[in-house]
């Protein structure tokens, strides 16, 4: 199936700012494909604009395994970048890692209970970062599902 939409904001702001983006999403089977554009003022610079260009694919491997990729381009300021990521299910659990050009190497490890741990490596800057999530949920009433 192929998918279209998109949306524009224009500010009074600096004459007329507008902010928007466009996108399209086609999946077939175990294929998902993403691309998106985009619009947004420049907060470095007040009037310019940063237009970027968003690439993504997602191949579910199996039930429980899925693997994407992302690709970014961002134009005037010819940046670009590469993350790759994987997904796997458990009964109760889910892991989920990205490495992607910038240096990063991240892991999330998730009960779906609420308790979880997490970090992230920045070999670039030398910055390491490790987390340890709970969520806290209300008992349901009696009758009803859990969440």
């Amino acid at each position: 199936s192929l998918q279209f939409g998109g949306d524009v904001t224009v500010v009074g702001v600096n004459g007329l700012t507008t902010i928007g983006q466009m996108g399209l999403r086609w999946s077939q089977g175990r294929d998902i494909f993403n691309a998106t554009l985009s619009r947004t003022p420049d907060p470095r610079s007040p009037g310019a604009q940063i237009n970027e260009c968003r690439l993504q694919y997602v191949r579910r491997v199996t039930e429980r395994l899925s693997l994407g990729s992302e690709y970014k381009y961002s134009h005037p300021d010819r940046e670009s970048g590469l993350q790759l990521a994987y997904e796997y299910l458990f009964r109760n659990a889910r892991v989920q890692g990205l490495l992607d050009t910038d240096g990063k190497v991240s892991c999330c490890v998730q009960d779906f209970t609420g308790y979880g741990f997490s970090g992230m490596i920045d070999y670039a800057r030398g910055d390491y970062k490790f987390g340890v999530v709970m969520h806290v949920l209300p008992q349901p009433e009696p009758g009803q599902q859990p969440m």
